[in-house]
């Protein structure tokens, strides 16, 4: 969805990278891509969220809402679910409470966990990812996947 995010796939690892907060009218979209990636991998996969420093706002509640139903609906074969928010300062520290409480609406057999660097997150997800979906993920690949797209998040930080 273009200004809003940008969504991936790599083996059975989902990648969203947020450019700015999910509305009611994007939701849809992100929900029937929640839908065919539960279809494409009936093995499990799992997922991380990156938030582009600055570019998000919080979404509201509504939007908050829907988003955590979403998510209940599709979270069963979702081994793990990682996000990155690669800053601090007080817009981190609000987006990780607003995502927290998210994660409590949230009805789900899975982990969810808030990170700040790529390496937390590889290191965190992979061994959650083989335990819940039996897909042994090389770190080295995972972290070249993920610095691929954070290259896009630094084009995006820098062009706003």
């Amino acid at each position: 969805m273009p200004g809003v995010y940008s969504g991936y796939i790599w083996r059975n690892i989902s990648i969203v990278l947020w450019f700015a907060p999910a509305n009611l009218e994007t939701l849809p979209i992100f929900e029937e891509s929640c839908k065919a990636l539960v279809r494409e991998h009936p093995e499990g996969l799992s997922a991380v969220s990156i938030i582009v420093p600055g570019g998000c706002a919080l979404p509201d509640a509504a939007v908050r809402r829907e988003l955590a139903r979403i998510i209940s609906d599709n979270v069963t074969r979702f081994a793990a679910m990682a996000v990155l928010l690669p800053a601090g300062g007080f817009w981190a520290s609000t987006m990780r409470g607003m995502l927290t409480a998210l994660s409590m609406l949230v009805r789900r057999p899975h982990r969810m966990q808030i990170f700040g660097t790529y390496s937390e997150v590889v290191n965190w997800l992979l061994p959650l990812h083989a335990a819940h979906t039996d897909t042994h993920i090389d770190p080295v690949q995972l972290r070249a996947v993920l610095r691929i797209v954070e290259a896009e998040c630094e084009l995006a930080t820098t062009a706003a």
